[in-house]
């Protein structure tokens, strides 16, 4: 049996395996192990170890050029297989390429109306028993609707008006100004009042 000293490192061997596959990553390591024994015998297993640690690195960049290169030219060979099917069959390409257009464009279209619709008033600890009734796109109703859904709707606990006003004279520390779409709110009624 051998020593633990006098055999290369297990990583380093599993890197030379994942390095090449495809070219004999068994038959690589046994010649380099095989020259780390050769090494070991003569000059000590310190230095056997540095040359086969040596040997894994050197070999990296070529490993990393030759896994870049191979890619690159599968790449290459999968955009001319497609750009080949769509030229040869235009129609159903065009059609499956506008569907995967519209299906995402309608997707990202619901997403972000969705979102937008769940954005309001969210701010306050009670934001789930908030509503807004909202006539015609805009946020106002009738006056006297509040203080019907406060008296007849026992589930209501408080009803707000707001009205908004195109533009309004504000004032602030002495200095008046106009302010564009001003929304007026009353405090409010609760339906024990």
């Amino acid at each position: 049996m051998m020593k633990t000293s006098r055999r290369p490192s297990p990583f380093a061997a599993w890197l030379v395996r994942q390095m090449f596959p495809d070219q004999g990553g068994s038959s690589v390591l046994g010649d380099m192990t095989e020259t780390f024994h050769e090494i070991a015998g003569r000059r000590g297993p310190f230095r056997a170890r540095t040359w086969f640690w040596g040997q894994v690195i050197a070999a990296w960049p070529h490993f990393m050029l030759e896994e870049f290169r191979w890619r690159i030219v599968m790449l290459k060979s999968y955009l001319l297989v497609g750009l080949r099917n769509l030229r040869k069959n235009g129609v159903y390409s065009f059609l499956n390429i506008a569907g995967l257009a519209v299906g995402i464009t309608a997707f990202i279209l619901i997403s972000l109306y969705v979102r937008f619709e769940l954005s309001f008033d969210r701010y306050p600890e009670n934001a789930g028993r908030i509503y807004r009734i909202i006539r015609e796109g805009r946020a106002y109703t009738p006056a006297a609707l509040a203080p019907a859904f406060a008296e007849k709707i026992p589930e209501v606990s408080a009803a707000v008006r707001i009205i908004r006003s195109p533009q309004t004279l504000v004032s602030r520390d002495d200095s008046p100004f106009l302010e564009d779409n001003f929304y007026w709110a009353d405090p409010g009624k609760r339906s024990s009042e």
